[in-house]
This record gives C-alpha cells, sequence and structure tokens, in this order.
C-alpha cells in the first residue's frame, strides 16, 4: 500500500546532517513500495535544493545527483486541479480549521 513521502524526509536524504534512522528506512522502503506525494511535493524539494546550494551545503553537481536519485524511486506526485483544490483541500482545511 503506498504511504505519503513529506519533502522533509526526502530532502533528509540529500544532507548528512538531516539523516537519521527513520529517514533511511523510508528510503530503503522506496526500493521495493510505491509511495505517493502532494502536487506541492516537487516544489519544496527544488526549494530546500536551491536554499542547500546558496547555503553552501550542497554544488550543483550534489543536486543534479539527487534529483537524479529521485526520479529513480517509486514516487507518483498527486496532480491538483483547482477543482480538486476547492472541493477536497478547501473542505478539509475547513473542518480542521487549518491553512488550506
Amino acid at each position: 500500500m503506498p504511504f505519503v513521502l513529506d519533502a522533509s524526509v526526502a530532502v533528509a536524504w540529500c544532507f548528512d546532517d538531516e539523516s537519521a534512522p527513520e529517514s533511511e528506512s523510508i528510503l530503503d522502503q522506496l526500493q521495493d513500495e510505491a509511495a505517493i506525494a502532494p502536487a506541492i511535493w516537487p516544489l519544496e524539494v527544488a526549494n530546500a535544493l536551491r536554499n542547500g546550494e546558496r547555503r553552501g551545503r550542497l554544488q550543483r553537481g550534489d543536486t543534479l545527483r539527487f534529483t537524479e536519485l529521485l526520479g529513480d524511486l517509486l514516487v507518483e506526485v498527486e496532480p491538483l486541479t483547482l477543482a480538486r483544490a476547492l472541493d477536497s483541500v478547501l473542505f478539509v482545511a475547513r473542518e480542521y480549521d487549518l491553512s488550506a
């Protein structure tokens, strides 16, 4: 059964000081199982990588290798249409008093 992959977990694989046994376990799990990610996930990952470059934590080559790794994993990014955002996301945000 697919599980939801958060960007913070994926980014932890890229930065040694953020790695943890839990994030490594999820990376191992992705070798055999699929994960799903929200539509914003690629943007969150890209933003974290760019910030890593800007702060000198990553070189462009590191970023390229990491994006290739991500591309090889079984991660399905869920599409988001305006209709779905207004119907589903807005409903859940209201229901639990969260931001959309």
